[in-house]
């Protein structure tokens, strides 16, 4: 599991617990708790335990089908103004295409 900016987030937790011995910080992962949900068969006991863990598997492991150069280039500084201007070109067609219809 290596999640984007984990490690920061760690980091903070240990600076919080050595603040004060009050506050206990601990990362918890979704894979983690569905997988106790599943070993222990609590979704074939209740329903909502087998709506949560349904949702669990949709939400937080979805497959990702992107190369490494279309990860790249998503998480690019220039992705969202290209992302933008697509955005508005898209917008003026389908003004155009409203126009055209009334």
């Amino acid at each position: 599991m290596n999640y984007y900016g984990q490690e920061a987030y760690i980091s903070k937790l240990k600076k919080i617990s050595k603040i004060s011995h009050k506050i206990h910080t601990q990362i918890i992962y979704w894979e983690n708790i569905s997988g106790i949900i599943e070993k222990s068969s609590l979704d074939h006991l209740s329903p909502l335990f087998s709506e949560y863990i349904t949702f669990l598997h949709q939400w937080f492991q979805l497959a990702s089908n992107l190369t490494i150069n279309q990860t790249i280039i998503m998480f690019d500084k220039t992705f969202p103004t290209s992302l933008h201007n697509t955005m508005k070109v898209v917008d003026n067609i389908l003004a155009d295409f409203q126009k055209v219809r009334l």
